[in-house]
């Protein structure tokens, strides 16, 4: 192929140029059986194992890098990637906690918060919980500052749905924020391996949120469709981006107020489910959010 150049192709006859025209596309096109037998072959060559553990599992450099560095589609890379039984991570990997007395001494000794734990060591709540279990030490009771939650009450001028949300509650704001975060993703599934909690605690937390508001608040991703907000889902996450509200659920989560998700995360997840479903329904991750 490289041999033949452009005057080389004048010289032939129409039949050889078409024939040669028409084997360049078999090699060079995705959708035709040699272009894939090529990529898959190319796939195999340069996604060994030992590469992806040394790049991707102690390197950490993202899937979607590794693609686009050696030119391969993001749904190959990932679908070999798991072929070959390594985990793949959905957004940014949680920290461990690696000195273990070290956390035993902060949480009873020191009597610190959970919270505050996890924002000196950069990551989040969930994996403070799930080391503390694992070294089975019990959880402190609620607080005075937790009576006083369950007891606030807002101000009329917030809207009512985010008054209901929060009200006569404990965790009325994490789920709120939760349901910001999970409307960006294509899935609930894709949601909960982001904030990393159980997809089963997510939607338990969803169907709490739903019954303190009234009404459903968005349709579950089914076959080849994305999840998407219903009319009031929508409204919801106006009003959640309202400078109003986003100050009170500053102040109400503090350092537990998980950032939304970086389009980079967005994107991977995306095409996580596509790769898995073949042919994802989305106009874009980071399109406007439907309605009903």
């Amino acid at each position: 192929m490289e041999s033949l150049t452009a005057t080389d192709l004048l010289s032939l006859n129409d039949a050889a140029r078409d024939a040669w025209q028409n084997t360049l596309t078999d090699v060079t096109d995705l959708n035709t059986g040699l272009g894939i037998w090529r990529l898959q072959e190319r796939r195999r060559t340069i996604l060994t194992p030992d590469f992806l553990n040394r790049e991707y599992v102690e390197g950490q450099t993202p899937l979607h890098a590794i693609a686009k560095s050696h030119g391969l589609p993001i749904k190959h890379v990932i679908q070999h990637t798991r072929e070959l039984g390594v985990t793949i991570f959905r957004g940014n990997r949680p920290r461990t906690i690696d000195n273990e007395e070290w956390l035993r001494e902060q949480y009873l000794d020191r009597a610190r918060g959970i919270d505050d734990i996890a924002q000196e060591i950069g990551t989040n709540g969930n994996v403070v919980i799930r080391h503390l279990e694992a070294l089975g030490i019990p959880r402190r009771p609620f607080s005075a500052r937790s009576l006083t939650a369950l007891n606030a009450k807002l101000d009329e001028s917030v809207p009512a749905d985010i008054r209901a949300a929060v009200e006569g509650t404990l965790h009325g704001w994490l789920r709120l924020r939760r349901f910001q975060i999970n409307m960006v993703f294509p899935t609930l599934t894709a949601a909960a391996q982001h904030l990393d909690v159980m997809p089963s605690a997510l939607a338990s937390q969803f169907h709490q949120l739903e019954q303190d508001i009234g009404t459903q608040l968005f349709h579950r991703s089914v076959r080849h469709s994305p999840q998407r907000p219903t009319a009031r889902g929508t409204a919801l996450l106006q009003d959640l981006d309202n400078s109003q509200v986003r100050a009170l659920m500053q102040d109400a989560l503090g350092s537990r107020l998980d950032p939304l998700p970086a389009p980079d995360a967005v994107d991977f997840a995306t095409a996580v489910v596509d790769g898995e479903r073949a042919a994802l329904t989305v106009l874009h991750p980071h399109a406007p959010p439907l309605s009903a």
